[in-house]
């Protein structure tokens, strides 16, 4: 069960967690657990998301295109494939700082008139970020880390009804995706 739901803000969450830092963070040296740290000396710190509705998603897709060879006969054994891209999909169901700074893209919030209580919020342009998303249960653990990372489009939001208030997310890795595991999952 995730520890950073705030109850009164989230109204359902998974067996996770998910988290955010400065672009370039490296990987927290136990990402299982309590909220990770750098381990380099220097603290890092990656703030939490809070409610995450039903795990997250990872797509990766790659072209490909097959090049015929013309030798003595016509065969196609070669193939051309483009760079790998992959999208990390969640969906937060809070307000918590990570949530708003990734939806704000490097923007800002600011008050309309000093004292009224109504905000504003500016959005920036293209922020970079690390990631770093977990899922545990009973059995073992697994998590997704990128250590740079942005929001791809900016997200559906759905109100009402029987949606819960959330926000439909989609980063795009802008380095490797890599997987981690608790334990060796060839042993």
């Amino acid at each position: 069960m995730s520890t950073y739901a705030n109850p009164e803000k989230a109204y359902v969450w998974q067996d996770g967690n998910a988290f955010r830092a400065p672009a370039g963070t490296p990987i927290p040296t136990n990402p299982f657990g309590e909220a990770p740290s750098s381990g380099t000396g220097t603290p890092v710190v990656w703030d939490a998301f809070g409610g995450i509705e039903a795990g997250f998603e990872q797509n990766p897709s790659q072209d490909t295109k097959e090049l015929p060879i013309w030798n003595y006969r016509q065969s196609s054994y070669k193939i051309a494939r483009s760079p790998r891209s992959d999208r990390l999909k969640l969906k937060p169901v809070d307000y918590s700082k990570a949530t708003i700074t990734t939806l704000l893209q490097g923007g800002s919030i600011t008050e309309t008139t000093t004292g009224s209580g109504v905000w504003k919020w500016n959005l920036g342009d293209s922020e970079e970020f690390a990631i770093l998303l977990v899922l545990e249960d009973e059995d073992d653990s697994h998590a997704l880390y990128c250590e740079r990372a942005t929001l791809f489009t900016p997200p559906p939001r759905s109100l009402g009804g029987d949606k819960i208030d959330g926000f439909d997310m989609e980063l795009l890795a802008l380095a490797p995706v890599i997987p981690l595991s608790d334990s060796n999952p060839l042993a």
